[in-house]
């Protein structure tokens, strides 16, 4: 009895400051936040679809990356690195500059829902509403130059206009807002246009609910989703460029790998917090007293709607991906985990009564767990980069310095080319033959990017077939890859193939052509 009134009395005083105090709260995330980002965001090389980004945002003049992105070698908006190309000369180091746009799409994200969930709670549920996200693997795409992390930002900023211009609240400023968070996210990523979806389920919901068109509404959603319209060319060239058969190919499959990968790094969390949660409710649930859950503490029906279709957004994005663009992958539709924040903490709330113990106890279990666990990934993941690029200088060191090295995996290979010394860097080579890749490697990979790439990276892509007319010795990188093919090829092909060094489960092979 004493524990739960000392909670509850814990519990009331801190949702009391967080009603009263909620900008300060929110700005103390903030500096906590950036620094946190920044910090990571420093520390840890670019991986291989950022190093795409990389050098295409580099270019001098947006007619430069236009030109590059006819072609097309990367398949995001041009606007995303328009934005980069600007963030990138707002930084002194390199790393934070190019990831400071999903920084900062991040942090909008957290205060957005903040607000949102807010409005329809109070300041303890929104406060662990901004955090829910940062456990479903968000927090990796705030330190990734890369547009998931400005998606998430405009769709939670659309979502919170749309919340004010529904409620009534300053409609002039909001509807206005709510076309631009759409066209933004769109102008960011492609496949944001699938948020159209949601907002549009939610937005129908509340017209059956109210009995009435709100026209400025879906005027707004029209207007935002309008822009859809003008990236159609660039859509068009980059899906022609994509095989049937890929490392992302849709399926229902791909739809339960979506939904894991979004809780893979959180299922000790998430059972924390589910725990903890049914605990308060159960112990303590009869001895607190929970808030007034009056007509501003209760879900609207039109907002759960749209909650849901968010949460569904890896099934729509399969369904688009099986019909046109032949690709789905779970940052493709990061959003749906706004879908389930919403919903969760909803839900939460109502089966706690709005009791500020149970808020409380989600709140610190979730803040727990985004310092204890989240940044330690993150962490974790930058030093496991950064250490792999000394295996290949170890592997080669006592190896002929004049033979050409093939890496049999797209991502090392663009990764090595870009941090490795000049003179490694100079000697690897990266081949490409489809129809090997269909015969012998486990996913096809055509490597059109990478080859277009090389008009503004200092990388080699060949011809499978050519480069071995020319090059009769060369030595072969290999690291467990579902995308190797090269060996197999060349050994069914009659040539000799000696292991010459291993280290870490990574191999290095001298290849001899016959005669």
């Amino acid at each position: 009895m004493k524990t739960a009134q000392k909670l509850e009395t814990f519990a009331e005083r801190l949702a009391g400051w967080l009603d009263s105090h909620s900008p300060w709260f929110l700005t103390g995330f903030s500096l906590c936040y950036f620094v946190t980002a920044v910090g990571l965001a420093k520390s840890g090389p670019f991986w291989f679809d950022e190093l795409f980004t990389y050098y295409i945002a580099r270019q001098c003049s947006a007619a430069d990356i236009m030109a590059i992105l006819r072609v097309p070698v990367d398949q995001q908006p041009p606007p995303f690195y328009f934005v980069t190309h600007a963030a990138s000369r707002l930084a002194g180091d390199v790393h934070i500059g190019f990831r400071l746009p999903g920084i900062l799409g991040v942090w909008l994200m957290s205060v957005c829902l903040f607000l949102f969930v807010a409005r329809r709670t109070n300041a303890l549920y929104g406060a662990f509403a901004m955090l829910t996200p940062l456990l479903l693997t968000t927090f990796s795409y705030a330190v990734e130059a890369r547009p998931y992390g400005l998606v998430v930002g405009f769709c939670a900023l659309g979502l919170l206009a749309w919340q004010a211009a529904a409620d009534g609240r300053r409609r002039v400023v909001w509807l206005p807002v709510l076309a631009l968070a759409l066209a933004a996210g769109i102008s960011s990523s492609y496949y944001a246009v699938l948020l159209l979806a949601p907002f549009g389920l939610g937005e129908l919901v509340r017209t059956v609910h109210r009995k009435a068109v709100d026209w400025g509404i879906w005027l707004a959603l029209g207007a935002g989703g309008g822009i859809s319209f003008l990236y159609l060319p660039l859509v068009a060239r980059s899906v022609d460029g994509f095989s049937s058969r890929n490392w992302a190919s849709p399926s229902t499959g791909a739809i339960f790998s979506m939904y894991g990968r979004y809780l893979e790094d959180v299922a000790v969390p998430l059972v924390a917090l589910v725990a903890a949660l049914s605990l308060v409710l159960i112990f303590s649930g009869s001895n607190l007293k929970p808030e007034s859950l009056g007509n501003r503490n209760r879900a609207f029906p039109h907002e759960i709607a749209a909650g849901i279709g968010l949460l569904l957004l890896p099934v729509l994005g399969c369904a688009v991906a099986a019909l046109h663009t032949k690709m789905i992958t779970a940052r493709y539709v990061l959003p749906t985990v706004l879908g389930f924040t919403i919903l969760f903490t909803l839900i939460a709330f109502r089966a706690a009564r709005g009791g500020a113990a149970a808020g409380t106890v989600l709140f610190l279990v979730a803040l727990g767990s985004v310092v204890a666990y989240q940044v330690p990934i993150a962490r974790g993941t930058f030093r496991a980069r950064r250490e792999s690029t000394g295996t290949l200088r170890s592997l080669l060191a006592k190896q002929p310095a004049g033979l050409p090295v093939v890496v049999n995996d797209p991502r090392r290979f663009f990764e090595a080319s870009h941090y490795e010394s000049p003179e490694i860097a100079s000697r690897l080579y990266f081949l490409v033959d489809p129809e090997a890749s269909y015969r012998y490697g486990r996913v096809p990979y055509a490597g059109r990017g990478l080859l277009e790439m090389q008009r503004v990276a200092p990388i080699h892509v060949r011809e499978l077939a050519p480069f071995r007319k020319a090059r009769k010795e060369f030595l072969v990188y290999r690291v467990k890859s579902d995308f190797e093919f090269v060996l197999a090829a060349v050994v069914a092909d009659g040539a000799s193939v000696q292991l010459v060094a291993a280290e870490g489960g990574e191999y290095l092979f001298l290849v001899k052509e016959r005669g």
